[in-house]
């Protein structure tokens, strides 16, 4: 019997931990042949590459994805304010998606501001304050908190 990790008196535990390692050895061995093939298909598939040529567009595809992303429908993203193209840095369209407000004081609120990349697609995280990209939609860095 191998090392148990509770006890040092293993068989008296009931803890199982060489039927449980004998397991995880058999799906080991199923799973290894695969990952070259599964690194491939991950390295080969095709970014979403659907070219942006209008704001308008840039709007409605920010909305899909920000609100697949921040699990809302898209009815609660009714607005999207792009920036100017000049305003804007080469390459992308910026925009600021509004939702609802629930008060009765205010007309919108600022779910955030998003830029769309014209060659692809892509959807990301613009940072107002340093006026820079950042994190694409769907990465760890750009969770909603």
């Amino acid at each position: 019997m191998g090392p148990c990790p509770i006890s040092t008196r293993c068989g008296r535990c009931g803890f199982g931990y060489d039927r449980r390692m004998a397991g995880i050895r058999t799906i080991a061995r199923i799973i290894k042949p695969a990952a070259p093939l599964a690194a491939l298909m991950l390295w080969a598939a095709p970014a979403p590459a659907a070219p942006v040529r209008t704001a308008a567009v840039a709007c409605a595809v920010a909305k899909q994805r920000v609100a697949a992303e921040y699990h809302r429908t898209l009815a609660s993203i009714p607005r999207c304010d792009p920036l100017r193209a000049g305003d804007s840095p080469p390459g992308y369209y910026v925009l600021a998606l509004r939702g609802w407000c629930r008060e009765e004081i205010c007309g919108s609120v600022l779910i955030g501001w998003f830029a769309v990349e014209k060659r692809t697609g892509r959807v990301f995280a613009w940072d107002v304050g340093e006026w820079r990209l950042g994190a694409a939609l769907g990465t760890a860095a750009d969770r909603p908190r």
